[in-house]
């Protein structure tokens, strides 16, 4: 089961689902892409994710 989030600052324009690996975390894109970013970034940035 996927639990997917949405950025409510806009950031992230689409549903997805977040995967750690290592020192960085990928953002899984509903639409099939992904995003890799470090893993402070989502410290930094947990304020704005919502659940969906």
């Amino acid at each position: 089961m996927n639990i997917w989030f949405i950025h409510a600052g806009g950031k992230v324009k689409e549903p997805f689902c977040p995967l750690r690996f290592g020192g960085r975390i990928f953002l899984l894109l509903r639409s099939g892409g992904s995003l890799s970013k470090p893993l402070m970034w989502l410290e930094k940035e947990k304020k704005f994710l919502r659940r969906v």
